[in-house]
């Protein structure tokens, strides 16, 4: 893929989504059949990456957020309080499987990280938090300075995090998608 990848704002009603294969089908359907359903009730945020047909490539959605203390490091808490801990939920990240292996998820977690430091310019946030669908997922957001939250229920998703002000530190905000993380 030659042309520059940027991300776009979901459309209403969602075009080019039906050949949209990441290999995960729960994250697949989930784009298909809900993301346009929580851009209208003002829950997520969905930016998609589309090929020269106009077809969706990857996406990703955030939301505001509110994180509950329990197992996030006392550090990285709002304070000593029980209260949760304003932050951001990316919620879904998913590149075609046309794309895998090219590092065109990172650059897609970059462009998110983008998006959330814009965010943050406008209203704080201290975390952003993502659920892993698999082991590989969470092995990709450790790659890119996510820490485990420690969980006491084994059957619910393994929950990570990034402090907003780390994310801030690493990439650089700005108007439109061309920015990239440093260093």
């Amino acid at each position: 893929m030659s042309s520059p990848l940027y991300t776009e704002p979901i459309d209403d009603p969602l075009t080019g989504a039906d050949t949209f294969d990441s290999g995960v089908p729960v994250l697949d359907d989930w784009l298909r059949s809900t993301a346009v359903t929580m851009e209208r009730a003002g829950l997520g945020r969905t930016h998609v990456w589309r090929d020269r047909d106009g077809l969706v490539i990857a996406y990703f959605t955030l939301s505001p957020h509110q994180v509950a203390q329990d197992g996030v490091p006392s550090r990285d808490r709002y304070s000593k309080a029980s209260r949760p801990v304003p932050g951001y939920l990316l919620g879904k990240l998913a590149l075609d499987k046309s794309l895998h292996g090219r590092r065109l998820g990172t650059r897609l977690l970059t462009q998110a990280l983008e998006r959330v430091a814009d965010a943050a310019q406008l209203a704080a946030g201290r975390l952003l938090v993502v659920d892993d669908i698999d082991d590989n997922a969470a092995g990709f957001y450790r790659a890119h300075g996510f820490r485990d939250i420690r969980r006491d229920d084994p059957t619910r998703p393994q929950r990570l995090y990034r402090r907003v002000s780390d994310i801030l530190a690493d990439v650089s905000p700005g108007p439109g998608d061309g920015a990239t993380a440093s260093g």
